[in-house]
C-alpha cells in the first residue's frame, strides 16, 4: 500500500504565501487558545505548512477550542461558599440535570468539533495533510518491517 495523494490528485506545494516568522497569537485567545495557537504555528512554519491565508481559520479553530476548554473546566470544577475552586467529578456535576440544562458540556462537544472541522479544511491535522500529499518529516520516512512485507505482495 503506497502513501500519498489519492490517484489523480496533484502533490502538495509550498504555499505563495507560506508564513516565515511564527506569528503571535491573538490578544483575544484565552490561555488555552494562545497555547493552541503556539503548539500549530511553531509545528507548521518551520515546514512552510502554514499560509498567511490560514492564520484567520486558524484563529477561529483556536478560539473554539479555547471556549470549548474553558466549558470542559467550569465542569471539572466548582467554587464553594468561601470562594475556593474544588474539582468535581462529572457524576456530581450532572446530578439533577437534564439534557436542557448542561449548556456547558453541549457547547464543549460542538466547538471542539468545530475546531477539528477548522483544522482538517486548513490541512492542519494530520490525516488532512497526508490526503494532499505533503512533505513527510524525514526522520519518519524509513519504513517499517511491515511496510516491507505489504510491498512485496
Amino acid at each position: 500500500m503506497k502513501r500519498g495523494p489519492a490517484p489523480g490528485m496533484g502533490g502538495w506545494t509550498k504555499p505563495e504565501d507560506a508564513v516565515t516568522a511564527t506569528p503571535r497569537a491573538p490578544a483575544f485567545l484565552g490561555k488555552y487558545g494562545k497555547a493552541m495557537y503556539r503548539t500549530v504555528t511553531e509545528a507548521l512554519v518551520p515546514h512552510g505548512l502554514l499560509g498567511a491565508r490560514d492564520l484567520p481559520g486558524l484563529e477561529l479553530a483556536c478560539s473554539a477550542y479555547n471556549v470549548a476548554r474553558e466549558c470542559l473546566e467550569a465542569v471539572a470544577f466548582e467554587y464553594g461558599d468561601d470562594g475556593k475552586k474544588r474539582k468535581r467529578n462529572l457524576s456530581v456535576y450532572l446530578r439533577g440535570k437534564t439534557s436542557q440544562n448542561i449548556p456547558e458540556l453541549t457547547n464543549a462537544t460542538k466547538l471542539l468539533t468545530a475546531a477539528r472541522g477548522l483544522l482538517a479544511e486548513y490541512g492542519l491535522t494530520p490525516a488532512s495533510r497526508s490526503r494532499i500529499g505533503t512533505p513527510v518529516d524525514p526522520k519518519h520516512s524509513a519504513p517499517d518491517d511491515m511496510e516491507g512485507i505489504l510491498e512485496a505482495e
